[in-house]
């Protein structure tokens, strides 16, 4: 259940990205003290110009009474962030919280003005929503309920567009299990991140539980495709004979992404378990500027595959990136890379 979640929806005003920072990526880290809005720690957005749009601190609340302050420099438009744990476990990657954590957004400067938050029982993820219509300084406040604190860490990520999608893509992007990969010119080897498999719904428990009995049941460990026994789940493709196989396809990864966030999408629940590219092409809206492109968004082409973006930019749609399920390249699992390949995929929102 939920105490609560409060979000103000200020402006719905998407401009052309500015910033007024310069370099790379820098993402917040808790440095102590940093218990009051006078002494958030910076953070700031990645890409050559500070574009990208997403970003991530860690932190922990050590004590009764520790709070954690951010800031970074964000432009009009829609904006959300995500507070989760920060291992990269089979069991609990980018999931419950160490503790029951709060989160808060304020400002513009000074952090007077509370624009969303969100505050929910136990150990439940955290998610808020807003958008602003003014370029400046804004903060996240992050503490512990009810005297609750942990030194495991948290991991808070901030982006424009919907953070609960991407980090839920994340969760497969880099999922920790090693699998044994496709060949590639000649070369066995073994890749991260939950295998791609044609057709697989699978959730990140569904996919521990069957890979966890792969690799009890081949002969070498991670060695060669053939010395997973046909009597058990292969990872990343589908077995004709006893029908097994474990992973999951483009559109499905679409699906989970949606479904783990507390924003509404025409393509979630609704009582069923499967979509298709032709489901999403339908259900979803055409984005005709990329410039009013969100991380969450989708390129889509029907009957064929899906992606969603999740990097943006300001010098150019064809520096965006994005996070599919898919067979490309050398690997054959849920990754991130660039989007040059789809650029003449159908650019949809799914809200």
């Amino acid at each position: 259940m939920k105490r609560i979640i409060v979000t103000f929806l200020l402006a719905m005003l998407v401009l052309p990205m500015l910033t007024p920072a310069t370099g790379y990526a820098l993402d917040g880290v808790d440095t102590e003290p940093n218990n009051t809005a006078a002494k958030a720690v910076s953070m700031s957005f990645g890409g050559t110009n500070f574009e990208y749009r997403v970003s991530c601190a860690t932190g922990a609340i050590s004590y009764n009474g520790d709070e954690d302050w951010f800031k970074i420099w964000l432009t009009p438009g829609y904006h959300s962030v995500t507070l989760t744990n920060n291992t990269k476990t089979t069991s609990s990657i980018y999931g419950s919280l160490p503790a029951d954590y709060d989160i808060e957004v304020r400002g513009p400067e000074p952090a007077t003005t509370v624009l969303a938050a969100s505050r929910s029982r136990g150990t439940t993820t955290e998610q808020a929503h807003f958008s602003i219509a003014k370029q400046g300084t804004y903060f996240i406040r992050i503490d512990g309920y009810s005297s609750a604190y942990s030194s495991t860490k948290y991991r808070m990520q901030i982006v424009k567009g919907d953070a609960a999608f991407y980090m839920e893509g994340l969760r497969y992007v880099d999922y920790p299990f090693a699998f044994y990969g496709r060949l590639f010119s000649g070369t066995e080897y073994h890749t991260k991140g939950v295998a791609y498999g044609y057709g697989s719904k699978d959730a990140i428990s569904d996919y521990r539980v069957k890979m966890t009995e792969a690799n009890a049941n081949k002969t070498v460990p991670q060695d060669n495709w053939n010395d997973y026994s046909s009597s058990y789940y292969r990872p990343g493709r589908y077995d004709g004979e006893t029908g097994k196989w474990t992973g999951i396809d483009c559109s499905g990864l679409i699906w989970r992404a949606a479904n783990a966030s507390t924003i509404t999408y025409a393509i979630e629940g609704k009582g069923i378990d499967y979509v298709g590219t032709d489901y999403i092409y339908s259900n979803s809206t055409h984005i005709s500027d990329w410039r009013n492109v969100e991380i969450g968004d989708v390129y889509v082409k029907s009957g064929s595959h899906v992606c969603f973006a999740s990097r943006l930019s300001a010098s150019g749609e064809n520096l965006f990136k994005v996070m599919h399920a898919a067979s490309r390249d050398e690997s054959r699992k849920c990754q991130e890379t660039a989007i040059t390949d789809y650029l003449s995929y159908s650019r949809r929102a799914l809200r």
